[in-house]
Formats: C-alpha cells, sequence, structure tokens
C-alpha cells in the first residue's frame, strides 16, 4: 500500500509539473502510463509502471490514472469512433505547426493535427499509410509533402482523392494582401520564408484528383491564435485576400478576413478544429459537406462570441465540379 500511495504520489507531481495545455497522457500494456509535452522541441517523457502482479491492483491503478488522463483530455480525443468507410486511395497531409523558431507558438496546433491523423484513420477510413502527419514542420518538410502527393497522383491518377490540412500561422504579405502559410523556420517579416497558399492551390489543382479538400486552422490577418498580433504585424489586422481554389477543391477555412482563428482552451484545441472534429465524432464521419460546414460555422461564430468576446467565421469555397454540388457531396 506505501508502495502504491509513492508512485501514484509520483504521478500526481509530474502531471502537476507540466502545464495542462501541454500534456498529453497514454496508458500502455501492463499499465504504463505515459506523460508527454505536446511540445515536440523540448519533449519530456515520464514512465512509471503501475503493475504490482495482481489483477486487482492492475484494475486500481489503472482507473486512476483514467481519470487523471481523462481530466486533461478534450471529449473529442476520447471515444472517437470507428467508422463504416474504407478510403484506400484517400491520401491525408498533415501539417501541425505549433512551436515556432522566429514566431510565437500557436497554443494546441500539435493537438489538432495529432487528433487529426487519428480521425482520418478511424472515421473516415484512411489507411494509416496513406496519412502523412508533420509535427512543426519546416518549409522543407512541407515541400516533402507536396512531393510525396504529387507521386502519388502520378501513381493514382484521377482515381485518387487528398485532404491537406493545416494548424499553424498564417501571414499576409502587406504589399498586396497575398497569404502564406509560414512554417516552423520561417519569419512573418519575411514572405520569401512561408508558403505561397496561391502557389498551394496550384499544386492541388495539379494532382488532377477527383476530389481535394483543404482544412486550414490558421488565420491570415497578421494575428496570432488568440490575441495579439505576429512579429511583422503594426497592430493592426489585415484583411487577408482570399485565393480561389482551382480544379475539384474544397477549402474550408477558420475565418475570414481580418479575424483571428482562436483556440478553445477549455478543450485544447483550435476553437475550428474542435468542432470539425466534434460533427466528424458525432455523425461517424457519415455526413455531407454542407451538414459539416454548417455545424462548424455556427458552433464556432457562436463559441467565439461567448468564449472570446470576439467574431470568429469559418467561409467555405469550392471549384470545379463541386461549385454547385459540394452542400451534398459526402466526406467519405
Amino acid at each position: 500500500m506505501r508502495l502504491y500511495n509513492y508512485i501514484i504520489g509520483v504521478i500526481a507531481l509530474l502531471v502537476i509539473s507540466i502545464p495542462l495545455q501541454a500534456q498529453r497522457i497514454s496508458v500502455g500494456k501492463k499499465g504504463l502510463v505515459k506523460v508527454l509535452r505536446t511540445d515536440s522541441t523540448s519533449a519530456h517523457e515520464y514512465v512509471k509502471e503501475q503493475n504490482d502482479g495482481t489483477l486487482q491492483g492492475k484494475a486500481r491503478k489503472m482507473n486512476q490514472v483514467q481519470h487523471v488522463a481523462a481530466a486533461l483530455r478534450s471529449d473529442v480525443d476520447l471515444n472517437i469512433p470507428v467508422g463504416k468507410a474504407k478510403q484506400e486511395k484517400t491520401f491525408a497531409v498533415i501539417i501541425a505547426n505549433e512551436n515556432y523558431e522566429e514566431e510565437v507558438n500557436v497554443d494546441y496546433a500539435l493537438n489538432d493535427g495529432i487528433a487529426f491523423s487519428q480521425y482520418c484513420t478511424k472515421v473516415l477510413g484512411i489507411p494509416a499509410s496513406n496519412v502523412h502527419i508533420r509535427k512543426d514542420a519546416t518549409l522543407n518538410n512541407i515541400l516533402a509533402e507536396i512531393d510525396w502527393m504529387q507521386n502519388i497522383a502520378r501513381a493514382y491518377g484521377e482515381e485518387a482523392k487528398f485532404i491537406f490540412y493545416y494548424a499553424g500561422h498564417g501571414v499576409p504579405d502587406e504589399s498586396n494582401g497575398t497569404t502564406y502559410l509560414l512554417p516552423v523556420d520561417g519569419k512573418s517579416s519575411i514572405v520569401a520564408t512561408g508558403y505561397s497558399i496561391e502557389k498551394l492551390y496550384d499544386q492541388l489543382y495539379a494532382l488532377k484528383a477527383s476530389n481535394v479538400t483543404v482544412l486550414m486552422d490558421a488565420c491570415f490577418s497578421g494575428a496570432k491564435r488568440g490575441e495579439g498580433m505576429l512579429a511583422s504585424a503594426r497592430g493592426v489586422a489585415i484583411k487577408a485576400k482570399a485565393e480561389a481554389p482551382k480544379g475539384n477543391m474544397i477549402v474550408i477555412s477558420a475565418a475570414q478576413g481580418n479575424e483571428t482563428a482562436y483556440p478553445y482552451k477549455e478543450k485544447k484545441h483550435g476553437l475550428f478544429t474542435y468542432f470539425l472534429l466534434k460533427k466528424l465524432q458525432e455523425s461517424k464521419g457519415n455526413t455531407t459537406y454542407g451538414e459539416l460546414f454548417d455545424y462548424v460555422k455556427r458552433n464556432v461564430a457562436q463559441k467565439a462570441i461567448v468564449v472570446n468576446e470576439k467574431s470568429q467565421t469559418p467561409s467555405i469555397s469550392a471549384s470545379g465540379s463541386l461549385t454547385t454540388a459540394w452542400e451534398k457531396a459526402k466526406i467519405y
């Protein structure tokens, strides 16, 4: 009993020593407990054995750990449903940029990317080998994933479908309002270190896929996720120019114009990503783009006002054959 109390006490101290928003807890085989920081640039792993050799002891200790884990994770991170879809020819690239070298960090972006990757495999039925997640991606990392998608397109032709998900900083070019994704090694005051949205759409269009879905949990006004501005901004949000998608493409973005994409601190996710995942969880993936967008837009707009006292309005745009058909098109 003394040993048990000591071990639980050690775990409690380890948990308390890490900020709640940076914690992820997993329970492995034999009662192995892992408490990890989501901050991948300074990741620490704490491992404690929770098995005293008796079935009763293991059950009791696992129950303790699961209570702690549940308290530190959002409802969308728990009980992820397994959908009926099997999408063998769908491929996903997930960029989750949280820890920046030259800019403020993006709260919960790693949580967003990790959770979305799990929804891709479990809910949307995409094979794990078809899902690439890049945590804290540099510009070269992003370019490598675009190259991978191009290779897939050459092999599968129009049979392939693609999902491109991004959580991180977006930046505007203040001279003309054009927009960029910001890699973790980029600098907001030097747009050449970013990855142009126009170029991204051009390259996704060149895939000639039957369907490309782009999901952006970022804003392009010069604001950071939450309050404040990026280093390049002059204290005034820029109204970014909306780039038009090309080909059979659907783009769903977290915010419009000069708005900010906010975090949902209570849920430890971006506000946009949380409600995106929530709809997929509730529907088990059996939903249309129209139903998904209506749900995300309504809930994000309402929660942004209540929690942040600021407006955040997700947007959607479509091109090609999806221009008139996107609302009734199924996610899978």
